[in-house]
């Protein structure tokens, strides 16, 4: 098996980066990584800084791409219930 050098982004996703952004924005970026030939878009959870949610942030994501990877760099267990997680994960693997 040959090692292939894989690329991605981690999205700034905290609302203070988007403060004067619009949807078309947050389209644009999400296209740029996939026009580019990256290989894999993350989002963030933080306790410190306020963010948009990961995981609706990765669906409206999932909505724009057809080839790269989608995850989470970070998902903070304490901020959500596991079984309502467990199923927006998995709903999100389905629809993509």
């Amino acid at each position: 098996m040959e090692n292939q050098l894989r690329l991605g982004l981690v999205a700034p996703v905290a609302p203070d980066q988007w403060a004067d952004a619009g949807k078309d924005q947050l389209v644009r970026l999400v296209r740029t990584v996939e026009d580019l030939g990256l290989d894999s878009f993350w989002a963030n959870d933080s306790l410190v800084r306020p963010r948009f949610e990961a995981l609706t942030f990765l669906s409206a994501a999932a909505a724009l791409t057809r080839r790269i990877t989608l995850g989470t760099a970070a998902l903070l267990p304490a901020l959500r219930r596991p079984v309502q997680t467990a199923d927006s994960v998995a709903s999100i693997d389905r629809l993509t």
